[in-house]
Formats: C-alpha cells, sequence, structure tokens
C-alpha cells in the first residue's frame, strides 16, 4: 500500500486571507473540513474571521494535533479531530480545504468519496500539487487563480453534475 501522507508545511495567512476574502466567501451554512490542519492556522482563521457554521479540522500526527488543540479555542463551531479522514468521512461538509495532505494515491481516493456525496461541495486545493488527477476525471469543474507573486496557486474544485 503506498504512503498515505504527502510532506506539506503550513498554509501562507496572506494565502488564507485571499483565498477566504477574494476567491471564496464562506457564509453560516458552510461545513469547512479542513484535511490535514496541521497547527491548525486554517482553522483558527475560518473560524475568527467568517460566519461558517461547522469548522472541521482532521490531523493524523498526534503531536501536531496537541499543538493545534491548544492553539485553538474548543467551541461548538469548530472541532480538530486526531483521524485518518478516511476512516470517518465528513460526508455532511460542503467545503474541504486542501494543502497537498496525501499521496497520489490518495488523493485518488479522496476524489472518489468527494463523489459519493448527495450534495454539492466545492474543493479548495491550495499548491495543487497533484490537480492532474482531478483534471483526468470529468466529473471535476477546475478554476485556477494565482493567490499573489510569488505565493502558490489555488484551484477551486467542484463536482459537475452537482
Amino acid at each position: 500500500m503506498p504512503d498515505i501522507y504527502h510532506p506539506s508545511e503550513n498554509s501562507d495567512d496572506v494565502a488564507i486571507e485571499t483565498i477566504f476574502t477574494k476567491i471564496v466567501n464562506l457564509n453560516d451554512s458552510d461545513v469547512v473540513v479542513d484535511v490535514g490542519s496541521g497547527e491548525g492556522n486554517v482553522i483558527e482563521w475560518i473560524y475568527n474571521n467568517t460566519s461558517a457554521n461547522k469548522i472541521i479540522g482532521y490531523e493524523v500526527s498526534i503531536e501536531t494535533f496537541n499543538i493545534s488543540v491548544k492553539r485553538v479555542s474548543k467551541n461548538a463551531r469548530l472541532e480538530i479531530i486526531n483521524q485518518d479522514i478516511f476512516e470517518n468521512f465528513p460526508y455532511n461538509a460542503n467545503i474541504f480545504y486542501l494543502y497537498n495532505p496525501f499521496s497520489s494515491f490518495y488523493v485518488n481516493k479522496f476524489a472518489d468519496n468527494i463523489l459519493k456525496l448527495k450534495h454539492k461541495c466545492l474543493i479548495i486545493y491550495y499548491n495543487p500539487v497533484f490537480l492532474h488527477i482531478f483534471k483526468d476525471r470529468c466529473e471535476f469543474i477546475i478554476n485556477e487563480f494565482e493567490v499573489m507573486d510569488g505565493i502558490p496557486w489555488v484551484a477551486i474544485i467542484e463536482v459537475s453534475s452537482k
């Protein structure tokens, strides 16, 4: 079985702000999942700056999970889960944020799970290393944006049939 995790780093704060103020606007009905939430900077920014209904971070590293739990205040809108997203896929979510948390094998598996959703959703894929996986599948509509000079681009991915 291939490695599940892809080495990653925290999302840039300027990129996070640009993505969630100029490209994607969250509202109070959105359930947002940060896949591979790391130390929690994306979920913390979303919590502090949007009206998203629910924000869920999935982080498999216990050390990083513990850092994020200490960093972000616990409340009804925010949840951090120390679990592999494939063990309990959040089918109720409608926004997924990714910053390369998986190897290509598992990006395919993630795409398969997205196609099982019964409702519309957006995938926000920052610095999308494996974007070709979505481009090679006709079910996805992809819009690419440059975040800023010197900062990687983001792809907004939707399922075409929903």
